[in-house]
């Protein structure tokens, strides 16, 4: 069997909706990670880790969940029928409604401070404005990302020789 070519207007309507699903997707990402970080109060010692293990697990879900779609539900649309994978995706998305609307009572709501599109145009405009100066010779005043992150390196690796030479 031979298939038709597409039309213009089905090709507009699909690429229409592949770019809304990855609108919607992305979207929800950012604002399931956004109102996650509010749960956990990064100032608390005990919450700290606690943030680092939920985002930990909230990327291996995502991971998991996309390939759960391109492999398990793609074998049973293929041998069982297209309705049982959107009836396993219809269920799966009523599942995670009822557990995130069961815990609505427990969670945290931070009030929004301001714009945030006001706070990135500020730094934008910060930027410009100090794009002329010139660095202190003092260098240690600074922020400096990449030697925290050689320092939280070096901390792993210590806990990792740690763990090696526990059994010794």
């Amino acid at each position: 069997m031979i298939c038709t070519p597409a039309s213009g207007i089905q090709l507009s309507f699909l690429y229409l909706s592949l770019y809304l699903t990855a609108l919607g997707t992305e979207g929800l990402k950012s604002s399931v990670f956004g109102f996650g970080l509010d749960q956990f109060d990064d100032t608390d010692p005990e919450e700290r880790p606690q943030m680092s293990n939920f985002f930990n697990w909230f990327f291996f879900f995502i991971s998991l969940g996309s390939l759960c779609s391109v492999t398990i539900l793609v074998y049973i649309q293929d041998n069982l029928g297209r309705d049982w994978g959107y009836c396993i995706i219809a269920c799966a998305i009523v599942i995670g409604l009822v557990v995130f609307l069961s815990g609505t009572k427990r969670y945290r709501f931070k009030k929004l401070v301001g714009s945030p599109l006001t706070q990135i145009v500020a730094v934008f405009v910060a930027a410009w404005r100090k794009k002329h100066l010139k660095l202190p010779s003092d260098l240690s005043s600074l922020f400096n990302i990449v030697q925290r992150w050689q320092q939280q390196q070096q901390h792993a690796r210590n806990h990792t020789r740690q763990t090696l030479h526990a059994g010794n």
